[in-house]
């Protein structure tokens, strides 16, 4: 009965033994090594704004997923004001974007004006962490344009264009009018721009200045009405419009 016995403790030692050999740390780790990337490449940005900001995914060797498709190590975006990579602070809110942007990170609550510098990055439970080069972006001002009808004598029609929050000597200030609703620089009938910039070197705001056209060279003198809309070309090229409005001379 002895020998019996001891054969059956025999036998249930090697199962458990076998069974610890199948989960065995080291091989968790070795796994997770085949499955983990060597190289990781961040996205660039593909939009900025004053608040917020767009980024493309980035790329690398291994089998992740990014955003909500996930088939493996999650990679994650890092943004920070500074290139100090802290992996558990999340300082901005990221997620993926959604229609009509995919394949992009979207960050929000993003300060005007500010660089901000980001990564990818990933990590595994067997603790690697593997994080790409630093890129970087700024925001633009969070510039508001508004404009209205003042009026009108026999020889100028005349507009009122308020500025928030720019300071300094714009590129450019216009105004555009048309017959359709859809007016920007690649759709319009007409452009008018101050031939003399005006500055705002103090960055008073709001900012208010008045632009008035001659009505013996406008297309629509004499219409019962049209279209318009201002807006202000900055140092960096961005442009800032103000909501397209109706004239009704």
């Amino acid at each position: 009965m002895k020998q019996i016995r001891t054969f059956y403790h025999a036998i249930i030692l090697s199962l458990l033994v076998g069974m610890t050999s199948c989960t065995d740390v080291d091989d968790i780790s070795e796994w997770s090594l085949n499955q983990f990337p060597t190289t990781i490449t961040a996205g660039d940005v593909t939009e900025v704004n004053a608040q917020t900001a767009y980024i493309s995914y980035g790329t690398d060797n291994g089998n992740t997923s990014r955003g909500y498709q996930y088939s493996g190590n999650e990679v994650r975006l890092y943004v920070s004001k500074d290139t100090v990579f802290e992996q558990y602070s999340s300082k901005y809110n990221v997620s993926s974007s959604s229609y009509p942007r995919y394949n992009e990170w979207k960050i929000e609550g993003l300060e005007p004006n500010t660089t901000y510098y980001y990564c990818e990055y990933v990590s595994d439970y067997a603790g690697q962490v593997l994080r790409s080069d630093w890129k970087q972006f700024t925001t633009i001002q969070d510039i508001q344009v508004e404009s209205s009808w003042y009026g009108k004598t026999d020889e100028l029609y005349m507009f009122d264009i308020t500025i928030k929050n720019f300071m300094g000597t714009p590129k450019e200030i216009g105004m555009l009018y048309g017959m359709s609703s859809n007016l920007t620089l690649s759709s319009y009938e007409y452009n008018y721009k101050y031939y003399s910039i005006p500055t705002n070197p103090d960055g008073t705001s709001p900012w208010y200045l008045y632009f008035n056209i001659d009505r013996s060279g406008f297309g629509y003198n004499n219409y019962s009405w049209f279209y318009y809309r201002a807006y202000l070309k900055d140092e960096k090229n961005n442009y800032f419009y103000s909501d397209v409005k109706t004239a009704y001379p």
